[in-house]
């Protein structure tokens, strides 16, 4: 279905848009141009953008201008509208990147006729009836109640799920066999063999250029897995049974599920590599942990979208975990209800409660002690990783700090190289081939995409951290954006720093005081830099900060610094970084 999101601060004039809209079969968001809703946007992506000119538009452009420099969001037409404008303005308007500007009173059918124009060119139309929702109206009635009890709404919902759906056979079988490839070979043939569909594409996959031999072409189920390797097999059959639960079809604006499984699949993948490496748990629970870390938001997708829709906007307007809005909207989340139907499917005890469990593996540091924790630990690393380089993507892209003794547990004093994640895109060449991911989605640059990196690398980024942690996922993700960034260890390493860099970020540690982030921003003085596209006095500073030390934010005397939380939603950075670049100070903290 076709997109449009409205931005605009005149509510009645948006909901006669938003019901005439729906009408035509539009898929309708809403929002406001406030600098935060830019993650909305990123969320959504609508075909189309409407934007609503008061007489006094400064945020308006200023949102627009966002839209129209991010890689992500670049290509999406702005359509405007507000009161009389003079020619010369309505041309002002246009240089600034917006496609038309249309006149109060509206016509409903020139703008109609304008957007259906610009949907022919995405090769979209109007008039695609919208889809059945599956929800039942009392279920939802019950589920959105908050006098509802938690485990009856629980109760509902894994009902719900259990009652069509099974988990397959297949997947346990695998889990069961051992790992000697010489011993159970055989047997994860049979397995296999039950299955053609999973058997043509192994064989497909084996014959392939990835594998293929000059000499021999693969005909049988069990010289497939020992050409692929009986390791790699288990996890290509496991990856596609489960995918085979749910279809690929979207079914929610700003929920793509060809984005989701490949997001769990690199988390599946990673999980399995940390397991390995710790050396004391699981490795194919782990990689079925991982496949399935956020397999409840898949089920909320596909039998209560109504509810998930819900929720998923929640997430984007607030910038904050899809579980959190979840809690706030329902009083349970998705991973509540996999507890529940994950011990009707008689699922691995570790695997569940790893599952349950991610988001606290940051407590495990002095009781690391059961299968469980550790596979809640390797799946939540993952998870961070996969959100932090874009690996795929889900309802938020919510990171924390992790602290060193992780990486230890996980035997990479170094943390993620660069290797490790070449490695990590050649396999996924693996599973895209035998799960038929699209891979013209995930592939390469575009050559817009690779003059926006060329763009980027022009501005220089130094990351002083203060807390000495091994993983900054903000670093890691501007380097992945495009952004030249340098590291910098200390701040006796900024004394004699010479005025290159257009933005210096602190990570601080949970000892951070005032008096050292004032000597930052006097360090920082310099002259004229060249260099830079707006030549300043100062380069500006951005601060990470621990929820400990968010009273800085508040310090009266820091107040031309900018301060972000260490917990936040990532894409946050893209609205914000070039806004503390032009000498806009923001503050991001709760």
């Amino acid at each position: 279905m076709a997109s449009i999101m409205i931005i605009s601060e005149h509510e009645r004039e948006t909901q006669i848009l938003k019901l005439a809209f729906e009408q035509k079969s539009l898929a309708v968001k809403i929002s406001t141009p406030h600098y935060q809703n830019f993650v909305k946007i990123q969320q959504y992506v609508p075909d189309i953008l409407l934007l609503e000119l008061p007489r006094v538009a400064h945020n308006q452009l200023h949102f627009a201008e966002m839209v129209r420099r991010h890689k992500k969001t670049k290509q999406i037409p702005i359509i405007s509208y507000g009161d009389t404008l003079d020619d010369g303005s309505k041309k002002g308007l246009l240089e600034k990147g917006l496609y038309k500007y249309l006149e109060r009173p509206l016509k409903f059918s020139v703008l109609l006729d304008i957007i259906e124009v610009n949907l022919r060119k995405q090769n979209k139309e109007l008039g695609i009836p919208k889809l059945v929702p599956t929800d039942k109206d009392k279920d939802i009635e019950q589920l959105l109640n908050r006098e509802t009890l938690g485990s009856k709404k629980i109760e509902i919902m894994t009902n719900y799920v259990a009652d069509l759906m099974a988990f397959p056979f297949t997947v346990a079988k695998v889990l069961q066999l051992a790992e000697s490839e010489k011993s159970a070979a055989s047997d994860l043939a049979k397995v296999i063999q039950t299955d053609p569909v999973i058997s043509a594409q192994l064989l497909k996959i084996s014959n392939s250029v990835l594998f293929a031999s000059l000499n021999r072409r693969i005909g049988s189920v069990k010289d497939a897995i020992i050409r692929v390797g009986f390791r790699e097999t288990k996890r290509l059959v496991m990856s596609m049974t489960v995918m085979k639960l749910i279809s690929s079809s979207n079914k929610n604006l700003g929920f793509d599920r060809t984005d989701f499984w490949y997001h769990s699949l690199v988390c599946g993948i990673l999980s399995e590599r940390l397991a390995r490496q710790m050396g004391t748990v699981n490795a194919e629970e782990a990689f079925l942990a991982g496949i399935l870390h956020d397999f409840g938001i898949l089920l909320l997708d596909e039998f209560f979208p109504t509810i998930f829709s819900k929720v998923l906007e929640e997430t984007a307007n607030n910038s904050r975990q899809f579980i959190i809005s979840e809690k706030a909207l329902l009083g349970v989340t998705h991973n509540e209800i996999i507890a529940e139907l994950f011990s009707k499917w008689k699922l691995p005890e570790s695997v569940t409660d790893g599952i349950i469990h991610q988001y606290q593996f940051h407590e495990y540091k002095d009781n690391l002690d059961t299968p469980s924790k550790k596979i809640s630990l390797c799946i939540g690393l993952a998870d961070i990783l996969a959100k932090t380089v874009s690996l795929g993507r889900e309802c938020d892209q919510c990171v924390a700090p992790v602290e060193n003794w992780v990486f230890e547990q996980v035997r990479m004093p170094v943390g993620f190289t660069k290797s490790m994640l070449e490695d990590l895109a050649n396999q996924m060449t693996l599973y895209q081939e035998f799960l038929k991911i699209d891979k013209n989605k995930k592939a390469g640059n575009t050559e817009d995409e690779n003059a926006d990196m060329a763009s980027l690398e022009k501005i220089k980024i130094g990351m002083a951290n203060c807390a000495k942690d091994i993983f900054i996922p903000p670093l890691m993700y501007l380097q992945k954006e495009g952004y030249t960034t340098t590291p910098m260890v200390r701040l006796d390493s900024l004394k004699t720093y010479n005025g290159t860099m257009h933005l210096i970020c602190v990570w601080a540690d949970k000892a951070i005081s005032a008096e050292t982030i004032k000597q930052f921003a006097a360090i920082l003085r310099f002259s004229d830099n060249k260099q830079s596209p707006k030549p300043s006095n100062n380069t500006p500073v951005l601060v990470f900060i621990d929820d400990t030390t968010l009273a800085l934010a508040r310090d009266e005397e820091l107040k031309n610094i900018s301060f972000i939380s260490k917990s936040f939603d990532l894409r946050l950075l893209d609205a914000n970084i070039p806004d503390i670049i032009e000498g806009k100070v923001v503050r991001l903290v709760q």
